[in-house]
């Protein structure tokens, strides 16, 4: 199901002013992506406090969130997945990178830098800062942490 997310890092002090790159080596293991396009990736300037993307399937809690949450769970996971320009999904063992697409551009896909925190503009935006992963959304309309919301839709399910 098409459910729309943005994922927001919090860059580092010492991130902020390099130039950084997608690596796919430095994926998470057993996470994999199309080699064939991955050479239209290019050099992300770091020049803001925050760094974004776009990620369009499965972007609910149970679906990506249980992902970010523990699969992309640390700084250079994160860092890496955002240097790869905006996904379809990131689920399963294939990132589904848009730049790799055959009319991928990466002027469209790449990441945004922002000075503050971006604005909710999609059904989710999912925030790591601090080690922690953060979830705002219609039915969370503030920060909330996302190990408590995954732990709730835990208890919910085991409860039924």
């Amino acid at each position: 199901m098409s459910t729309r997310a943005s994922i927001v890092l919090k860059l580092k002090d010492e991130d902020i002013g390099k130039k950084m790159k997608f690596e796919p080596s430095r994926l998470p293991l057993g996470i994999t992506c199309d080699m064939a396009g991955v050479d239209k990736v290019e050099w992300v300037e770091l020049s803001k406090r925050y760094i974004m993307i776009y990620h369009n399937y499965d972007s609910y809690p149970s679906g990506m969130g249980v992902y970010l949450y523990y699969i992309y769970n640390d700084y250079d996971k994160i860092i890496n997945l955002l240097l790869g320009g905006n996904v379809s999904s990131i689920l399963g063992t294939m990132l589904m990178q848009y730049i790799c697409y055959p009319d991928g551009v990466w002027a469209d896909e790449k990441p945004i830098v922002y000075d503050e925190m971006p604005e909710k503009e999609e059904d989710y935006i999912y925030l790591f800062e601090n080690g922690i992963w953060y979830l705002k959304s219609n039915r969370y309309p503030e920060w909330v942490d996302l190990e408590m919301v995954l732990r709730a839709e835990r208890d919910k399910l085991l409860n039924e």
